[in-house]
């Protein structure tokens, strides 16, 4: 990561995606706070090279979103993810695969907070437009209807839970 600042510095728009790769891999090494340092230092060089309602500024602020949500700083992924969403459905539309992914990552946040009918509605709205503009057969798709179960099964709603289970 330390080349990826001093060996990249003269070129901010690979120094900014560079950082945000390999803060997605300390992420998924669970490696949280070295994560959270790269994907942000990624996300002021992109927000200061592109403004704040640039889609690759979105694409930043979606991985924060996601590695604050798992170091449990609720607050501050729920804000990741607000503007990420307001980016990219003013970008992109509300029919889009990336505004999904999105919806997607706030009713999985709504979910671990106990906002049940609020991350039933995300996962609604993100399994529609994955399905509307994928097609039903896609990996994408399963994760929205696992998720979608997982709320419906957290609310005691079996019945409508397992069919989406056997879909996902």
């Amino acid at each position: 990561s330390e080349r990826a600042r001093t060996e990249l510095e003269h070129q901010p728009a690979v120094q900014a995606e560079m950082l945000g790769v390999l803060g997605d891999i300390y992420r998924k090494l669970s490696l949280y706070e070295e994560a959270d340092d790269l994907i942000h230092e990624g996300f002021v060089i992109r927000q200061e090279m592109y403004g704040p309602d640039d889609l690759r500024v979105a694409e930043s602020l979606n991985l924060l979103g996601s590695v604050r949500q798992a170091r449990g700083d609720l607050e501050s992924a729920e804000e990741a993810y607000t503007e990420a969403l307001r980016v990219r459905v003013s970008r992109l539309g509300g029919a889009h695969p990336l505004v999904a992914d999105v919806l997607n990552n706030l009713g999985i946040l709504a979910r671990s907070t106990g906002e049940f009918s609020r991350a039933d509605s995300l996962h609604r709205r993100a399994l529609a437009i994955r399905e509307a503009v994928l097609g039903p057969d896609r990996a994408d798709v399963a994760v929205s209807l696992k998720n979608l179960a997982l709320v419906l099964h957290s609310m005691g709603r079996l019945k409508e839970a397992i069919p989406l289970y056997r879909r996902s």
